[in-house]
């Protein structure tokens, strides 16, 4: 992604006199601030396939309650693996839960992915259709889903970003994760299978990527 790494200057190199000097910003108190701390270094060069956003979440339910049909997955993001766009959020926690029941008509929603509720306020809902996932990204993935990723789920009649929402689940030996990646391409409602090509063309352009990616997990282990 040309523009997001520039050659670093060599020790002792001049900054060129064409470029102005950049003034240092203090605090109040008078000490020089700290530049402001990145969520976490990018674990792999940004994919040459486009993505708005690749989120690498890691579910805070125990296994034995994240197997259980009926709960909410609780996760929480560890990692933005590529830089993330304007206009794009990064929630800090998601929660994967069953579909409401006006959701439960064959064919249209398996789950919900949203946001926390805070104040009767909730940022982020959007309803799961499984699509299918392609055998090479069984051994990091059990399932994937395809959603539309609106800033705002009360807007109606709005594009949004489609989205693609990998899911790893726990086991005694393994912690569960979901990885979401979100495309440039706007979700088709009413186009079931041009919303599963969109999601499996994704999915194949990220998997060189995963395993870097998935290392994001051991790092920001809790203790």
């Amino acid at each position: 992604m040309e523009g997001y790494y520039h050659r670093r200057r060599a020790a002792g190199e001049l900054r060129p006199a064409t470029e102005p000097a950049q003034p240092t910003r203090r605090t109040n108190d008078g000490a020089t601030p700290r530049p402001p701390r990145r969520r976490n270094p990018f674990p792999a060069p940004v994919p040459s396939g486009p993505f708005q956003a690749a989120l690498l979440y890691r579910l805070e339910t125990s296994s034995y309650i994240a197997n259980l049909n009926g709960m909410d997955w609780e996760y929480q993001l560890i990692a933005e693996c590529v830089p993330t766009a304007a206009g794009i959020t990064a929630h800090p926690l998601l929660y994967l839960c069953p579909p409401q029941v006006r959701y439960t008509r064959p064919n249209q929603c398996e789950g919900m992915l949203q946001s926390p509720t805070i104040e009767g306020v909730k940022e982020f809902l959007s309803g799961l259709r499984d699509v299918p996932l392609p055998a090479v990204a069984g051994r990091y993935f059990d399932a994937a889903f395809v959603l539309d990723y609106k800033p705002n789920y009360r807007a109606r009649n709005v594009t949004a970003p489609a989205a693609v929402a990998l899911v790893r689940k726990a086991t005694h030996y393994q912690q569960g994760y979901l990885l979401l990646l979100v495309l440039p391409q706007n979700y088709q409602p009413r186009y079931r299978a041009a919303n599963e090509r969109t999601a499996t063309a994704a999915v194949r352009a990220a998997l060189p990527f995963v395993p870097a990616w998935l290392e994001q997990l051991s790092s920001a282990a809790p203790a």
